[in-house]
C-alpha cells in the first residue's frame, strides 16, 4: 500500500467522522471521483466495514462508479 494513505495517531469521535476524513483525503489527492465520499458513507450504511457482506456486488459497484481507473486498492 502506498505510504500516501498510511496515517497513525489520528483519533475520531465516530466511524462516520473517520470515513468522512478518508473520503476527503482520497478526493484531495485526486484518486477518486467527487462521488466517492458520499458513496463510501452509503456503502458503510449498508455493509459496515468489518462485517463480511453476503455479496460483494454492492462494494464493487461503488468502487467502479466512484474511483478513477476502476482500481480502488492499487
Amino acid at each position: 500500500m502506498s505510504q500516501l494513505f498510511v496515517r497513525t495517531g489520528i483519533h475520531f469521535s465516530s466511524s462516520q467522522q473517520a470515513l468522512e476524513h478518508i473520503g476527503a483525503e482520497m478526493l484531495a489527492r485526486g484518486v477518486v471521483h467527487d462521488s466517492y465520499p458520499a458513496a463510501l458513507l452509503e456503502r458503510e450504511a449498508t455493509f459496515p466495514t468489518g462485517i463480511a457482506p453476503r455479496s460483494m456486488l454492492s462494494l464493487s459497484r461503488t468502487a467502479k462508479r466512484s474511483t478513477r481507473n476502476h482500481r480502488p486498492f492499487t
